[in-house]
């Protein structure tokens, strides 16, 4: 955990100086560059964020989409080493509890249609 604390406070510290920087080399004059240039690194992680981070499997089951759910659970649980799912899709953790409520409603409300 903290090569990941070190790491986020020096990505927001080198932010800062650039910016800083970015500021004294751009201001007052072209105020507007300087907007679009400290823009682009958030456009740049919403972009991979869109396209890359998977749905959660609560929301993939409140949509009815159970079985990417239950694929989703399976590839988290072999980078973490955890069981979450067994092999009917219910859930072992105790954390899911909540979790596997709102799959049994889902599936009701799937059934009723």
């Amino acid at each position: 955990r903290e090569p990941g604390v070190i790491a986020l406070q020096l990505f927001n510290e080198v932010g800062s100086l650039g910016s800083t920087g970015l500021a004294a080399l751009l201001l007052p004059d072209h105020w507007r560059v300087y907007l679009f240039a400290v823009s682009l690194p958030a456009l740049l992680v919403l972009c991979v964020g869109y396209f890359r981070l998977p749905e959660t499997p609560h929301w993939l089951i409140s949509c009815g989409r159970h079985a990417e759910a239950v694929e989703l659970l399976r590839r988290l649980e072999g980078s973490s080493g955890t069981n979450l799912v067994v092999e009917d899709g219910e859930f072992r953790r105790a954390a899911a509890p909540a979790f596997e409520n709102n799959l049994q409603q889902s599936e009701s409300v799937s059934a009723s249609r």
